[in-house]
């Protein structure tokens, strides 16, 4: 048993002091740090997906374990089957369609096929989505134009942005005023008033803010963002730049889905003529769209909107 006076004598000797005391190891071995998830999606993109030894050159680039990377590009399906060629949905939609009819039918012609996460076409179930052939996205049926309607689909859709000139004259508090007006409240299920939602936003001490657009499209039986996009583009555009606007955001950032590329070149072609451009990252416009690398259950990587008017 060690006595007081031979513990106080080590101490004295190896010059350590009570909670000064620094322990060193012989194998301590410098970490690095590791990519983020962005990162490893941007190089599973750039080596076109889960292909053989991609894992192994992905860990070497950015210090994250090969079952982590793995894990990422098999969540996502673009990345997990790459060149799988047609995409046959299997959303709720679909099935209940017979979308397994419309799989052996697309083989038995000697088509490449697989099935994947809804598409986003329910109004035309059951679906499918060629990566090589954008046009087979019909325009559904919308209601005539009318002044009376929430979103006029079948309306002008102009470039003028009048409301946002008029927003920016009037101020956030006018702006605040007319979403309580409106009586606008979320979508997500719980309805929660807009205007207290962008009120809270404005009170916060933290001035780093972003406006977020999710066109990702995922639930059963949705289609809607996608024909918002498709027709109203500039309406979308202009509602985004007031949202910034009276939230003091620098930017916004919008998700579009993989499968949607008709969808992101609308957003894209509107966002140019406002002033605005869509890239890889927030503020650099030397970088090309970012597209969602198709559905797994999550949010893929989005596409940001740099430069403000």
């Amino acid at each position: 048993m060690w006595s007081k006076s031979s513990i106080q004598r080590r101490k004295q000797k190896s010059g350590s002091k009570r909670g000064t005391t620094k322990l060193s190891h012989p194998f301590q071995i410098r970490k690095s740090k590791k990519a983020s998830r962005e990162e490893v999606l941007e190089k599973l993109e750039e080596a076109g997906g889960k292909r053989p030894g991609v894992a192994t050159t992905v860990q070497r680039q950015t210090l994250v374990p090969e079952a982590d990377i793995y894990g990422v590009a098999t969540f996502y399906s673009l990345l997990a089957e790459p060149g799988a060629g047609i995409r046959v949905c299997q959303g709720l939609t679909c099935n209940l369609d017979d979308s397994a009819a419309l799989m052996e039918e697309l083989k038995a012609a000697g088509q490449e096929a697989v099935f994947a996460s809804c598409l986003g076409r329910c109004d035309q179930a059951p679906a499918f989505w060629d990566p090589d052939d954008e046009s087979q996205i019909d325009r559904a049926h919308c209601s005539p134009s009318s002044p009376d309607l929430a979103i006029d689909l079948e309306a002008s859709d102009s470039p003028d942005y009048e409301v946002l000139r008029k927003a920016a004259e009037k101020g956030p508090a006018w702006v605040l005023g007319e979403l309580e007006a409106s009586g606008l409240t979320g979508r997500g299920g719980a309805g929660f008033p807009a205007h207290i939602k962008w009120q809270a936003i404005r009170n916060q001490a933290e001035t780093d803010r972003y406006v977020v657009l999710n066109a990702d499209e995922g639930e059963p039986g949705t289609f809607k963002d996608r024909e918002v996009i498709l027709r109203r583009p500039h309406l979308v555009i202009e509602g985004l730049a007031i949202a910034a606007q009276c939230l003091e955001a620098k930017n916004i950032y919008a998700y579009v889905r993989g499968e949607f590329g008709r969808v992101r070149t609308a957003l894209e072609d509107a966002s140019s003529v406002a002033g605005l451009l869509i890239t890889t990252e927030a503020m650099v416009a030397d970088k090309p769209a970012k597209e969602g690398a198709g559905a797994g259950g999550g949010m893929p990587d989005m596409g940001g909107m740099g430069g403000m008017m």
